[in-house]
């Protein structure tokens, strides 16, 4: 996303941010969600803005690991769908079905004013490849 790439380099000079510590390349996070071991890789989903430094626009940023250590951030695996109507994708966690497959579960916010919207929604989804790079 070009508005998270804008902000890395300003992120990256900030001597406050921590160094050895799971961070987004830039942006809001908060809530760790559905860390699973799958096929050598540790897969770290969170509660991530990719559009500002606030929160709102909740989506599931996802990065994996080897080791813990050094992480490789990649593409966001679960935002809001317009068409659903949904306004945040927020907490959940990851399950493999019965063939071992990595499920991700998360909570489905619909947008509108809170005393008027629909009910939240719980929605399951699946990776698209067999890296768990695309949901």
């Amino acid at each position: 996303m070009q508005s998270i790439g804008a902000a890395v380099s300003r992120a990256d000079a900030d001597p406050t941010r921590p160094t050895f510590h799971f961070r987004p390349p830039a942006f809001w996070m908060n809530d760790p969600n559905g860390p699973i071991y799958h096929n050598g890789w540790f897969h770290l989903f969170y509660q991530h803005n990719p559009y500002g430094d606030e929160w709102g626009h909740m989506h599931w940023g996802h990065a994996r690991s080897r080791d813990l250590v050094r992480w490789e951030h990649l593409p966001i695996a679960l935002a809001p769908s317009l068409e659903l109507g949904e306004e945040h994708v927020y907490s959940g966690c990851a399950w493999p079905n019965g063939d071992g497959e990595p499920l991700l579960f998360y909570t489905s916010v619909k947008s509108g004013p809170k005393e008027s919207r629909p009910p939240n929604e719980q929605w399951a989804a699946r990776p698209l490849d067999a890296e768990l790079i695309v949901w």
